[in-house]
């Protein structure tokens, strides 16, 4: 789930602020309004426009859920139990800006919440200043919560918000869109509607299950194999399945997680959650709060009541996220992952009120793609704020494209070394 843009350098926000001005977003804790120049006058506008850190953001939960139930698309990312707990624990240097675009009543006052943006302020190595919707390594999507009826309005005011706030800001990237999804929609409506060039940086297909899809994608000797490693697992005891819900089991659960996915590979590698602190409490805030608000669930398949695999849902709306899955490693010959993947599967399917469920992944999970048939296109989009910056585009795509291609090599090379030591 790593960003497509782990290179590029934070900019302290005071660099983009208007020359003489003092860094309003320097307590990003305690920021005031902003208009942008752009826009109306705010006896015109239609919009009162704020920025603020994470800390202020949690003041906002109430009007912030009612945005969650009536946005363009589901984000879980969004949710405040997870981007809070995210902002408030991960590396300091992702955390975002949180820009809102409320409704103005005619005295002047914030009604409604029609769109939250989290932003990241960036600068790559040739000093190219862009900002890109916030998208960390725990993350898989980053697209902003929009109110489904004002998006085309919000998304206008938000770029001309950004042109005037931020001078030397050009660019703006939404990493990991569902490019058939209503909110990349918009955007390049935006794009048409105003002269703005724009550039798909990266796009790929990740599974998913679909409720009215076409379905698994195991063929019948696959499903068969997959049931007769099924019997060599529980000639080793009781095979059960454990879901967890509630907050108390969820909070055991996640502990559980955590020391299985540590124990394996990515304990190794030194990627699991429990081997960075920030991470680790991250995971365990996010999931009791999400909890209490019925939108994880922790499904494990016990051995003798021993979690041998285990796996994060979450959910936003009719929409569930396979959020993450560790397996005991000792079992590997009977692919508990998979079969972990296969109850989980069985409990979104016979779920009615879900739509979707979302891997998570990035392109060519074996695991996953062997399972769900169905596809979700994914992009990484980047457009400039305003036609006079379409020029720095094609440079900036170029560089990316480049960088990709750097760090595809350098991952080659690393894995084939790996793979020699091993044999």
């Amino acid at each position: 789930m790593a960003s497509s843009f782990w290179n590029a350098r934070p900019v302290p926000l005071w660099l983009n602020t208007p020359t003489g001005s003092e860094p309003a977003l320097r307590d990003k804790s305690r920021a005031q309004p902003h208009r942008a120049g752009n826009l109306p006058s705010p006896a015109e506008s239609p919009f009162i426009i704020e920025a603020f850190g994470f800390e202020t953001a949690a003041e906002i939960g109430e009007q912030w859920a009612d945005l969650i139930s009536r946005s363009l698309e589901p984000n879980v990312f969004m949710e405040p139990g997870f981007a809070l707990s995210a902002a408030q624990h991960l590396a300091r240097a992702d955390r975002p800006i949180f820009v809102a675009v409320w409704e103005r009543t005619k005295a002047g006052e914030r009604e409604r919440l029609l769109a939250l943006w989290a932003l990241v302020m960036r600068r790559n190595l040739l000093g190219a200043h862009f900002a890109t919707l916030w998208c960390h390594k725990q993350s898989a999507l980053g697209l902003p919560l929009l109110d489904a009826t004002r998006a085309t309005e919000t998304i206008a005011a938000v770029f001309a918000w950004l042109s005037d706030a931020f001078p030397r800001l050009r660019l703006v990237v939404f990493p990991k869109l569902v490019r058939s999804g209503p909110t990349f929609a918009r955007i390049l409506a935006h794009a048409l509607d105003t002269g703005l060039e724009w550039r798909l940086l990266d796009q790929y297909r990740r599974a998913v299950l679909l409720a009215n899809g076409t379905g698994l994608n195991l063929s019948k000797p696959g499903y068969q194999n997959l049931k007769r490693r099924r019997r060599q697992l529980e000639r080793h005891g009781s095979v059960r399945l454990r879901s967890s819900r509630d907050p108390a089991d969820i909070r055991n659960a996640t502990e559980d997680f955590l020391a299985l996915e540590e124990s394996g590979w990515k304990g190794r590698r030194r990627t699991a959650l429990l081997c960075d602190s920030s991470r680790a409490a991250f995971a365990r805030t996010m999931t009791r709060r999400l909890a209490r608000e019925g939108k994880c669930r922790i499904d494990a398949l016990t051995l003798d009541g021993r979690p041998i695999a285990m796996g994060i849902v979450l959910r936003s709306r009719d929409r569930a996220f396979f959020w993450k899955i560790a397996h005991d490693e000792a079992f590997a010959a009977q692919s508990p992952g998979m079969q972990l993947a296969l109850e989980t599967t069985q409990i979104q399917q016979s779920d009615e009120t879900c739509r979707m469920t979302d891997s998570c992944t990035g392109a060519g999970n074996l695991m996953i793609e062997r399972l769900w048939r169905d596809r979700l296109p994914m992009v990484d989009l980047a457009l400039p704020l305003h036609p006079a910056a379409n020029e720095t585009l094609g440079g900036f795509a170029w560089r990316h494209a480049l960088r990709r291609r750097l760090f595809k090599w350098a991952d080659d090379r690393l894995r084939a070394a790996r793979q020699k030591a091993g044999s």
